[in-house]
């Protein structure tokens, strides 16, 4: 078993570098595309200069011919110059005549003349209004060819392959902020470009019905799934932003509803360092050779006390307190009962040192113990939880609580009335009054009771924005979204052998080197679509939520009775250090290389070294998508918590914890802090390295129950809850967005003194109306007399008039 790699360099963002997403979309099968591509262009050069708008215009005029080969041949001269145009320097190396390897500046030259050539040609075409002509061709292609397949559609094929990687490049290039030495005019058209997106939200629901088509058919795909699902992750990103963006506009909600703004999470968990459990020092020893599974079990070396005076271990600390250069990357383990404990008023918790004498050889990724001497997140107290505390403590030193309160003033009143609790109670209290924090959910949801109690009054009042838009278009069918993207990522799985549905064109005898580069680019492809759709669902529930909690429900309830949780535990079920650090890469095939003119056959198939490719982006992103998703899923929902338990799924994730890097490691905690009441107390005993990493990284609430709490499952309970969330989202969805649930709704408020408009079938309905709801109904009119208490309201007057005389 291979040992613990170092912690990963690894930045969470929306996207990789630029030119890594664009070489993305290519197969590296298509590399003999280039040279058609180029050949294209060169012979519609001779008529126009190659760039000029008279250029564009001739290649756009070809898409609009009959003929489906002249439609190719124009989508390829649009390549070509997506792809760098033809005036790159060309590199005539082959197989019996390689070239010497060029050099890192030279290689940095090269792509940033690459990267040029392609954002000059996507500005012009967008500013030729392309775009969207483009997008709108490449929908009706593929809706057309997926209705009424034909015969032989290899044209039709390829015609829609090269009309994904022309729209996908262009938007991958005008989504991404321009840069500061670019012209006014490519700025104007980039936030045009961003514009006209908010009113195109269309693209994506006609994508994703595109997937749920491919799906239920049971022929053979006829249009390139990764470069769909890529293309519908851009545009999303492109419309509505990414997480950054998710975040401001989150902060912005809660300055209008009165609420203080939060701090960005992502910024803090930058700074996080790995934590280490036991299984790590198991991996460590085994790599050393200590421990040996063959004969008895003994207990590991790195485990048992030291037999160090404290001199020497003082002299050590402080030589790191006076050495703080020589202080290893990553701090090194702890020794047991015998270590030090970190000081609590030092800028960093001081930690032992390995002696090369007691430990053996010192390994290259020591275990890691906490970067701050407290928690860098901000601490959170709700109300509900400071009623929760305030009325204990009332049971427990004045034997009296107040009614339990229903709403927020009332609990607001209960919270600040401390009149005889004990002073170190109130001074808690006043501590808990800085960090109040009250959701934005917690908002919409109270808001949503109002309109349902007051439909007339108080009607809900729908935003003009773009994921407003696409919410009503999605809604009746995002069952079927959601489970023809978990279909896909089914597929995808590491483990899964269907591959046919990512690659095209592999049909024919193919040379044995040729099966072995399909065979790699298989599992690059898997890789590259499971990135694109936990992407887009992981930015599809910020920014629903941000919009409104209850749409923000509806796509949980979807992702949760789809079965994702199997789904996500079948992909953790791995080994995770061996994922996230896979190279299933060709440099030599890369857009930046191959266009350069390295054909596929001639190329050797060498994958990316470790120096190139030290981990894998993509891998990576994936894993801490699928983390954050399952984190939201679960986030205040123990009956949905359960199934991880009954899935086994503790140990999956257990053994992730190898993969040394901090915003993993931080999901990979809070998911198991969520199940951890469930799994009882001799689990907790056991596992007492994952507890403190809990305690260490995760954020802590007043009222956690986890570290000791034993919670029984209840399946009756949990089915309830999970209707009461289907019923609100439906009623949600039925008031909101069907026309006539609006009609009934809309004319209250707006008639004066004018006549209620009913609908229009009520007039043949009436009798039957007030038979069932009037005549058939038994009304107890003196209930309209009754105050909430049970008083009579005549009663009531009575005595505020007899008070007066009485006094």
């Amino acid at each position: 078993m291979p040992g613990i790699p170092n912690q990963i360099d690894f930045e969470f963002a929306d996207s990789d570098s630029l030119l890594v997403e664009i070489e993305e979309q290519y197969a590296y099968v298509e590399c003999t595309d280039f040279t058609l591509n180029k050949k294209a262009a060169e012979e519609l050069q001779e008529k126009h200069d190659f760039g000029s708008d008279e250029y564009w215009i001739a290649a756009a005029t070809m898409l609009g011919s009959d003929d489906v080969q002249v439609q190719v041949t124009g989508c390829r001269v649009l390549l070509c110059g997506l792809q760098g145009g033809t005036s790159l320097e060309m590199r005539n190396e082959t197989f019996d005549n390689p070239q010497n390897e060029v050099s890192a500046d030279e290689q940095a030259m090269l792509d940033a003349e690459l990267i040029h050539e392609i954002r000059h040609c996507s500005y012009q075409l967008a500013k030729l209004d392309y775009f969207h002509k483009l997008m709108r061709l490449l929908l009706a292609e593929c809706k057309d060819i997926l209705k009424a397949p034909m015969e032989d559609d290899t044209g039709h094929q390829v015609l829609i392959r090269l009309l994904f990687s022309v729209v996908y490049t262009i938007a991958e290039i005008l989504r991404r902020p321009p840069a500061p030495s670019d012209s006014e005019d490519w700025r104007k058209i980039h936030f045009e470009f961003k514009e006209s997106l908010q009113d195109s939200v269309e693209y994506i629901d006609d994508l994703l019905m595109i997937l749920v088509d491919v799906n239920s058919s049971s022929l053979a795909p006829v249009i390139p799934m990764k470069k769909a699902v890529l293309l519908m992750w851009k545009l999303t990103l492109a419309t509505f932003g990414g997480f950054n963006d998710a975040h401001n506009e989150k902060n912005k909600k809660r300055r209008e509803a009165g609420l203080p703004e939060i701090e960005n999470a992502a910024e803090i968990m930058k700074e996080l360092t790995p934590v280490t459990t036991h299984i790590d020092t198991m991996v460590m020893n085994m790599a050393e050779g200590q421990i040996d599974y063959n004969g008895p079990q003994h207990r590991p070396k790195l485990q048992r006390n030291q037999k160090r005076n404290t001199s020497e271990l003082e002299e050590d600390f402080d030589n790191l307190s006076e050495h703080p250069d020589d202080r290893p990357s990553t701090p090194a383990p702890t020794l047991g009962r015998g270590s030090r404990r970190p000081s609590l008023t030092s800028s960093r918790p001081v930690s032992p040192t390995r002696s090369e004498s007691s430990l053996g050889p010192s390994l290259e990724s020591p275990l890691a113990t906490w970067t701050y001497p407290y928690l860098p997140w901000q601490p959170k107290v709700t109300l509900s939880e400071m009623d929760d505390f305030i009325r204990m403590a009332r049971s427990k030193y004045l034997d009296y609580s107040f009614k339990y309160p229903k709403t927020e003033s009332q609990m607001l009143a209960a919270v600040n009335n401390r009149y005889g609790l004990p002073k170190p109670i109130q001074n808690s209290m006043k501590i808990m009054d800085k960090y109040i924090y009250k959701s934005l959910a917690d908002v919409q949801r109270e808001s949503w009771a109002e309109t349902e109690k007051h439909q007339l009054t108080k009607p809900f009042k729908r935003e003009n924005t773009s994921i407003e838009i696409l919410y009503e278009k999605i809604w009746q069918n995002l069952s079927m979204y959601i489970i023809s993207l978990l279909k896909l990522l089914l597929a995808a799985a590491p483990t899964a052998n269907k591959s046919d549905i990512f690659m095209q064109d592999q049909s024919g005898p193919h040379s044995i080197q040729l099966v072995m580069l399909i065979s790699l680019d298989v599992s690059r492809h898997k890789e590259i679509v499971t990135k694109a759709i936990v992407g887009f669902i992981l930015l599809l529930m910020k920014h629903l939520k941000n919009n409104h909690i209850n749409q923000f429900e509806n796509l949980s309830h979807h992702l949760y009775g789809s079965n994702c949780f199997p789904l996500i535990a079948k992909f953790f079920n791995q080994n995770m250090t061996m994922f996230v650090t896979q190279r299933n890469q060709i440099p030599k095939l890369d857009l930046r290389n191959a266009i350069r003119g390295l054909p596929v056959i001639q190329a050797l198939i060498e994958r990316a070294t470790e120096d190139q490719m030290p981990y894998c982006w993509r891998n990576m992103f994936s894993s801490i998508c699928f983390l954050r998703i399952l984190v939201k899923i679960m986030k205040g929902k123990p009956w949905r918590v359960i199934w991880l338990v009954k899935y086994k799924a503790t140990n999956i994730f257990k053994k992730t914890l190898l993969v040394k890097h901090g915003v993993f490691q931080l999901y990979v905690l809070k998911v198991i802090k969520l199940h951890a009441r469930f799994l009882g107390r001799q689990w907790r005993k056991n596992n007492m390295d994952v507890v403190s990493g809990i305690y260490g990284m995760v954020r802590h609430h007043l009222t956690d129950d986890w570290a000791f709490f034993n919670a029984e499952p209840d399946k009756e309970s949990s089915v309830q809850e999970e209707n009461k969330i289907t019923q609100t989202c439906s009623h949600f969805n039925r008031i909101v967005y069907l026309p006539e649930y609006q009609e009934w709704t809309k004319t209250g408020h707006i008639a004066k003194f004018n006549e209620i408009r009913l609908p229009p079938n009520f007039g043949s309905q009436y009798k039957a109306w007030v038979d069932k709801e009037v005549m058939s109904v038994n009304v107890d009119w003196d209930q309209l007399l009754t105050t909430e208490n049970g008083d009579s309201v005549y009663e009531h007057e009575v005595e505020q008039v007899n008070e007066p005389a009485a006094a």
